[in-house]
């Protein structure tokens, strides 16, 4: 579809503007297919770093520290605006849930080989798809019932 549409010139006070291949905003990166796959393998590239530095450490750490550490770098920005991305592939979230597994595997002790879903309910976390789907109910949910936070329209 995007071979279809002519090619976009803009200019503004004599400079010609082109597209960008992606932007980023507030954290997140836009693509003009809005895959958000730059996004995700972004975000999945330094949690990966951040826990396997972790992982080489966490014996020097009690298990109840390596679950405050865990969920300070890696679960609270897990989700950070997943209303915006939520739609992405089936293979980026499969990459967030291999970030969701990793961590619980740290915390745990589990070995590769075997499953995680007792570790993730230990945890009380949701297989991230359901995760997303769960914290975009919550967000219609108070957008239906004016629970959300209201946005005043600012005076200029």
């Amino acid at each position: 579809m995007n071979r279809r549409l002519p090619d976009f010139k803009l200019s503004l006070l004599g400079k010609e503007l082109m597209p960008s291949e992606s932007i980023k905003d507030l954290g997140v990166t836009f693509e003009p297919t809005l895959s958000f796959n730059n996004h995700i393998s972004v975000t999945v590239s330094s949690f990966i770093s951040k826990l396997a530095q972790i992982s080489r450490a966490k014996h020097a750490f009690n298990s109840d520290l390596l679950v405050i550490i865990i969920k300070a770098l890696v679960f609270s920005k897990l989700y950070y605006c997943s209303s915006v991305w939520s739609n992405t592939s089936a293979s980026n979230m499969q990459k967030l849930q291999l970030v969701q597994t990793f961590a619980a595997r740290i915390i745990s002790g589990a070995t590769k080989f075997e499953h995680i879903t007792p570790s993730l309910k230990n945890l009380g976390r949701l297989p991230v798809k359901k995760q997303v789907h769960f914290r975009d109910a919550i967000f219609a949910f108070k957008c239906m019932t004016d629970c959300a936070p209201c946005h005043k329209k600012a005076d200029i």
